[in-house]
């Protein structure tokens, strides 16, 4: 891994979000933020098991085809991306472009800058970077 490039969290899919967190409840092993909704169709909850930051997203607008949507529709539950925040976010970009990886998506918001690239082309993994606002 890049020296500049920070774990940010590991994005799970979910098909039950309350499911999700009475399960890892059960376990005494995780810590949970409020769960808040994005773009009104997915459901969001942040949860920390130790060290790592895991994203539960359960995705529930059946009308839209949003790529949690479809990931849960086609795959089921699962890890969909891994998030990383990086110093510099259009130099990343440029040197993935370079090495041909496509984007899968971007994004701006209050965090900062977010793209996801598309590296499903082996271990059907998603890489989010994104570049948090000072």
């Amino acid at each position: 891994m890049k020296k500049n490039w920070k774990l940010n969290h590991i994005a799970t899919v979910v098909g039950d979000m309350d499911k999700a967190v009475e399960y890892y409840e059960s376990l005494g092993i995780a810590t949970f933020e409020s769960e808040f909704i994005l773009d009104n169709c997915i459901k969001i909850r942040t949860v920390h098991i130790g060290p790592v930051t895991l994203e539960f997203v359960q995705p529930f607008a059946e009308e839209l085809r949003f790529r949690f949507k479809e990931f849960l529709d086609s795959k089921g539950e699962g890890i969909h991306h891994i998030g990383f925040y990086v110093d510099d976010l259009d130099e990343e970009i440029a040197e993935m472009v370079d090495k041909g990886v496509p984007f899968a998506w971007g994004k701006r918001s209050q965090a900062g800058r977010s793209v996801g690239l598309d590296t499903r082309k082996v271990g059907n993994l998603i890489i989010e970077l994104t570049q948090q606002v000072e």
